[in-house]
C-alpha cells in the first residue's frame, strides 16, 4: 500500500532500511521471505460512534523466528534497548530495536 511504501522510503532515507526490502534496502536472504513489517496495534475512532477501536495482532511466527535468529548476531543491540511486544505474551515475543547497515 502507499503507507507501506512510505515507511520503506523513510526508513531507507534515515539509513535504517526495512529488513527484507530488496528495493530500498537489501534482500534478507533466508532470514525472512518478506519485508519485516508488522502492525502490532491499530487504534482508530469508529466512523459513526467515535468509540475508540483497538485491534491487536501477535507477532507472526516468521518474524518471531527471524528476530530470534538475529538475536545471536552483533546487529541486534541488547540490554535496555529491548522492549516487550505491545500485545503482551509469554516472553517469546520480544521486539528488539536493531541497527542495520551495509556492513552487517
Amino acid at each position: 500500500t502507499g503507507r507501506t511504501h512510505q515507511i520503506r522510503v523513510h526508513m531507507a532515507h534515515i539509513g535504517c532500511p526495512v529488513l527484507g526490502d530488496s528495493l530500498y534496502g537489501r534482500d534478507a536472504g533466508e532470514l525472512i521471505g518478506r519485508q519485516a513489517l508488522h502492525a502490532a496495534v491499530l487504534r482508530f475512532a469508529h466512523p459513526r460512534t467515535r468509540e475508540e477501536i483497538t485491534i491487536k495482532a501477535p507477532l507472526p511466527d516468521d518474524l518471531n523466528k527471524c528476530l530470534h535468529m538475529l538475536a545471536g548476531h552483533d546487529i541486534i543491540k541488547s540490554g535496555n534497548e529491548s522492549e516487550k511486544h505491545p500485545t503482551g505474551g509469554d516472553g517469546n515475543d520480544i521486539v528488539t530495536r536493531a541497527s542495520f547497515s551495509d556492513s552487517a
